[in-house]
């Protein structure tokens, strides 16, 4: 499953789904367009609840946030449920906050209410901030060397600054995903779905 177009909204928005419930497992899926989005707003899918869970699927889209922000994610705005999962997915693209506030921003999930389960996951996410913002926590996102990112979990992301950028570790050969759903499996490339257009 793919989408094309832009998509624009206010809560719960995604490249493919606003909202994911009732332990809905998406897999084989992939987004690439822009969306605008304020709040839960993911590059696959705005919000999981109910032990939703993500597999085998990616995201490469530019998300734009303007005025405030809260729970914005490469991948994943919102997750609510215990029992999620993102397995072999990853994400990649830009999130770009033009706002004077945010709070929950992160290259994989922007805010994780309950436990889940991230496995073979990674995030190749640039986070820009507009001329006259700066991110100031120190709890932001930074590369690292784990092959399965964290998430952000801040508030007062932005004040009067100058603009930036975070970006994270990209795919490892060490991660091992199925060569028979996935092309373009070498270290620090974009993997790509078989059969993708």
């Amino acid at each position: 499953v793919s989408n094309t177009g832009l998509i624009k909204g206010n809560s719960s928005v995604g490249g493919l789904f606003g909202n994911v419930v009732n332990k809905v497992t998406i897999t084989n899926c992939y987004s690439k367009i822009p969306i605008t989005g304020t709040e839960n707003v993911g590059g696959l899918t705005g919000s999981v609840y109910s032990g939703g869970n993500i597999t085998n699927s990616f995201s490469n889209s530019t998300i734009t946030v303007k005025n405030s922000a809260e729970c914005i994610g490469g991948l994943v705005g919102y997750i609510e449920s215990n029992v999620s999962i993102i397995s072999n997915s990853y994400a990649a693209g830009t999130i770009y906050l033009d706002c004077s506030n945010a709070s929950y921003v992160g290259v994989t999930l922007g805010y994780l209410k309950k436990i889940a389960s991230i496995e073979n996951t990674f995030s190749s996410v640039s986070i820009s901030v507009a001329d006259g913002y700066l991110p100031t926590s120190a709890q932001h996102y930074t590369p690292s060397d784990v092959d399965t990112p964290l998430w952000y979990q801040g508030t007062g992301y932005c004040n009067n600054a100058s603009g930036t950028n975070y970006v994270s570790e990209g795919y490892k050969e060490s991660l091992n995903w199925d060569s028979a759903i996935w092309d373009n499996l070498t270290e620090g490339a974009m993997p790509t779905l078989k059969g993708e257009n």
